[in-house]
């Protein structure tokens, strides 16, 4: 009987320090001839910017940012006690929305477990570091640029920055089922339908449309846009 109990707690202190580990140390990956010569091309003929999420630094996550033909990358944000993701920019360009862990090292796995997240923004320039929603992941823009829809669990909330005013706008536990919740919120121009991923008990992906308080499911799969 103590052998046994012995080998149990062996596997779950094996499978608690596999899903502890943080993320590997990345690194930056030269571009071959070819696609140093695309990028090249591409120099002076297009505009923007590309933001993204990388373990390059530290063995957490920062937010980059770097010009869309390849050249200028840099961090835009710097947390070596924290995991910054999934940033989006504003619909004007100049600001960054994305998900930093409360504390210390959270897989994105976690991303379910609201409480371990808060939403931020930062400039595009790298000033105006802010915390705007708490407790929240998965956080988009609205086409004003002045307000963002979330995910906390089960439920979806579209927030105002200008006064921090919050309304619920759907709940997968009692819309899908009980033990569901909601990933990657987003909500079309007009306001009449939320594209949702849906995990936990039920895992698939849909639109809702609040005029008729219907759920339509678009099958599997995930990042529904």
């Amino acid at each position: 009987m103590i052998k046994k109990c012995l080998i149990v707690v062996g596997i779950v202190a094996v499978y608690a320090a596999l899903f502890a580990q943080e993320a590997p140390l990345g690194s930056a990956v030269q571009p071959t001839k070819e696609e140093q010569k695309a990028l090249d091309n591409l120099k002076g003929k297009i505009n923007g910017k590309i933001v993204w999420s990388t373990s390059r630094v530290h063995t957490k996550h920062d937010i980059w940012i770097m010009n869309a033909d390849g050249t200028g990358a840099k961090a835009l944000t710097s947390s070596p006690d924290n995991v910054d993701w999934f940033p989006r920019f504003s619909p004007d360009g100049r600001t960054v929305l994305f998900v930093r862990s409360k504390m210390g090292w959270v897989p994105e796995t976690d991303a379910e477990t609201f409480d371990k997240w808060d939403l931020w923004t930062i400039k595009a320039d790298g000033s105006g570091e802010t915390k705007v929603a708490e407790s929240a992941c998965w956080g988009t823009w609205r086409p004003s640029g002045d307000s963002i829809v979330f995910a906390r669990g089960p439920k979806v909330f579209i927030k105002s920055l200008k006064d921090s005013s919050e309304k619920e706008l759907f709940d997968a536990e009692a819309v899908i089922k009980k033990s569901a919740y909601s990933q990657e919120p987003n909500l079309s121009p007009n306001g009449n339908l939320l594209a949702l991923t849906i995990r936990g008990s039920n895992r698939q992906t849909g639109i809702y449309n609040f005029a008729q308080k219907k759920w339509n499911t678009t099958g599997g799969g995930c990042q529904i846009d």
